[in-house]
């Protein structure tokens, strides 16, 4: 087969492809937003992490297997919104004013990473994005001992 008719055919074939697809949408990547809700995208900082404690190897508090987006207007109580399997999403919502909070969860489903954000304004002019940094979550009770070996030479016998 002559080359130039193989790039010719291909060539049309890819022009007929993308002359096929809508390229008409924002150009943020994000799909259109129903009637009067605006679109939200939702980044993770610090996504892949796993949650750390101070106990020894093993005792760490694993790594997120779900993030859970929850939120509300400040009259309101958070519901949650969407979950989050990746680094990030997009959410459709009303606009005003929002308060979020992003939840990690481990392989048990206890929370072990959390991030809000309070007061956002979401317009439907955008762009709304909600850049979460999140911290590990300390909850319940218990105890915490240390020791502390102070070298007998130096006649330290008391820390403070």
């Amino acid at each position: 087969m002559n080359r130039k008719r193989i790039y010719t055919s291909t060539a049309a074939a890819l022009l007929l492809l993308f002359s096929a697809c809508d390229m008409t949408g924002p150009e943020t990547g994000v799909g259109s937003a129903p009637e009067g809700k605006a679109a939200v995208r939702i980044g993770i900082e610090g996504a892949g992490i796993q949650g750390r404690t101070i106990l020894p190897s093993g005792g760490g508090l694993g790594d997120v297997t779900k993030w859970e987006l929850w939120g509300g207007k400040p009259s309101e109580s958070e519901t949650r919104l969407k979950v989050i399997s990746g680094t990030g999403d997009t959410v459709y919502l009303e606009t005003g004013t929002w308060n979020f909070t992003l939840k990690g969860y481990n392989g048990t489903d206890d929370i072990i990473l959390r991030g809000s954000i309070t007061d956002k304004n979401i317009t439907l002019e955008g762009p709304n994005n909600l850049s979460f940094t999140v911290a590990p979550v300390f909850e319940g009770t218990g105890t915490v001992k240390i020791t502390v070996n102070l070298p007998p030479e130096h006649g330290i016998t008391t820390a403070k």
